[in-house]
C-alpha cells in the first residue's frame, strides 16, 4: 500500500468513528501500524508510560524480543492528539489506547 493510500485509509476510519476522541485514537494507532511497522500486539500493549514519545520507541514483540522502531513526526502528533482529546487520564502503567 502507498503511503498516501494509508494515510487516506487511516483518515476515513477515524472519520467514520462515532466520537471525535475515538476517531483521532483510530486515526493515531493506524498512522503508528503503518509508519512504524509495528505489530497490532505490540501497538495495544504500549502504556502510557512511553509519553511523551521521542524519535523512536522501544517495543517488545514476539518471542519477547525487544526492537527499537523510528516514530515520524507524524504519527507522534495524531497520538499527542488522541492523547489530548481522550476523556480519561492516560496513566503510565495504564494502557497508551484507552477503548
Amino acid at each position: 500500500m502507498a503511503p498516501d493510500e494509508a494515510v487516506s485509509l487511516a483518515e476515513d476510519a477515524g472519520d467514520a468513528a462515532p466520537a471525535e476522541w475515538i476517531g483521532a485514537r483510530d486515526l493515531a494507532i493506524l498512522l503508528l501500524l503503518y509508519g512504524s511497522g509495528l505489530r497490532v500486539a505490540e501497538a495495544l500493549s504500549l502504556t502510557g508510560s512511553v509519553r511523551p514519545i521521542g524519535q523512536a520507541l522501544r517495543v517488545t514483540g514476539k518471542r519477547s524480543k525487544t526492537r527499537v522502531v523510528p516514530i515520524m513526526p507524524a504519527v507522534r502528533d495524531a497520538i499527542d492528539d488522541y492523547a489530548r482529546q481522550c476523556p480519561w487520564p492516560i496513566d503510565k502503567d495504564g494502557p497508551l489506547f484507552l477503548g
